[in-house]
């Protein structure tokens, strides 16, 4: 799969939830996404997720890394 297309799917996924963002946090979120994928990172649907929860309020930034601190902890 190329770069392009690896960056579309994360992007088509974002957009299945552009009814419940504003659009502001839609492009907040696809900056994050796009920011990542410029480093050939890419987002997981369950990672693109999480910035929507913290986008939406449903979660702080804090909470999510304290979650993933915790599973880490608990992998280890």
């Amino acid at each position: 799969m190329t770069w392009e297309q690896k960056r579309k799917l994360c992007f088509d996924y974002l957009d299945q939830f552009q009814n419940i963002l504003t659009s502001f946090q839609h492009k907040s979120i696809k900056q994050t996404i796009g920011t990542l994928a410029i480093e050939d990172m890419f987002v997981s649907p369950s990672k693109i997720d999480r910035l929507i929860e913290i986008a939406t309020g449903k979660i702080t930034a804090d909470q999510s890394i304290a979650q993933t601190k915790n599973r880490l902890d608990t992998v280890a």
